[in-house]
């Protein structure tokens, strides 16, 4: 599964998610769904924007669906051990091999994690994926250029500037400016520092 790891914040994010999904007629789903509730479906950066303002977007995982990409997402249930989380039995997942992966970072007092892009490949769809996933049912070029346009918007579009080869997008770059430090979860110990805007 390629990945493209960058920084950003909830604005940032819900910028790119205009511009990649919405203006495109898809759709984001919660990846993980509150416990005993659905995932919530998203069709317009609205409903995100109140998440975010509520500080639900801080760690969020989503799934993105882009019309004429792949099957529909598929809802597996989750069935969790008996107590291992009190008060509740189950939560749902939203998985497909058409959809990409956007895991949003956490912003902490004085640090920002670096959030990630992914989206599977032929190869490994039809290698790994469980076969209720569909990898047949996948348009893969009309995914690869959806990964590239992905890629152009992170990369080129929105980043103002990078950090250890990692783009910074434009509300990054002022919480980095206003004193926090850069981190990537995939690589703790590294120190990230912001090349020269």
């Amino acid at each position: 599964m390629p990945w493209t790891t960058f920084f950003a914040t909830a604005d940032d994010l819900l910028v790119l998610l205009d511009r990649l999904v919405f203006s495109a007629g898809g759709q984001a789903y919660e990846t993980y769904s509150r416990f005993e509730q659905a995932p919530r479906e998203f069709t317009d950066p609205t409903a995100l924007s109140v998440l975010a303002a509520h500080g639900e977007f801080d760690g969020l995982q989503l799934s993105l669906s882009l019309p004429d990409v792949g099957a529909p997402p598929m809802v597996r249930r989750i069935e969790l051990r008996p107590g291992a989380v009190p008060g509740h039995s189950h939560r749902f997942s939203v998985e497909g091999c058409g959809l990409l992966r956007l895991q949003c970072g956490r912003i902490r007092v004085d640090v920002l994690e670096a959030s990630s892009l992914g989206w599977w490949s032929e190869a490994s769809a039809r290698a790994k994926a469980a076969p209720e996933l569909r990898a047949d049912a996948v348009d893969w070029k009309g995914l690869a250029a959806v990964g590239r346009r992905a890629q152009r918007l992170v990369r080129r579009e929105l980043a103002c500037t990078s950090a250890g080869g990692r783009p910074v997008l434009a509300g990054a770059l002022q919480v980095v400016q206003g004193g926090a430090s850069l981190r990537d979860p995939h690589a703790p110990t590294e120190q990230l520092v912001v090349a020269a805007v």
